[in-house]
């Protein structure tokens, strides 16, 4: 993703240093794929958040079950300490 987004940058300042019309740029930006890294850049943007997304939910997963396992044992142990 990094040499996209570098090939991307690198894309942009060099466009950015020349003089151009509006329509000049959309036929450069058509002759050298922009709108295809812009998508490409798009997909895996997405792609990486899904993914950060599932890790965040298994990690709440296992901080619950953690939460719930050190709940449950205290109540044992208050359980097993009392008098008959």
């Amino acid at each position: 993703m990094d040499a996209y987004v570098e090939e991307r940058e690198k894309t942009i300042s060099s466009i950015g240093d020349l003089k151009y019309t509006q329509n000049e740029f959309q036929n450069i930006c058509e002759e050298i794929d922009l709108v295809k890294y812009e998508n490409t850049l798009t997909k895996l943007a997405w792609k990486k958040k899904d993914e950060a997304k599932l890790e965040m939910n298994k990690m709440k997963v296992k901080n619950s079950a953690n939460k719930n396992y050190n709940k449950n044992s205290t109540v044992n142990r208050n359980f097993f300490s009392t008098k008959i």
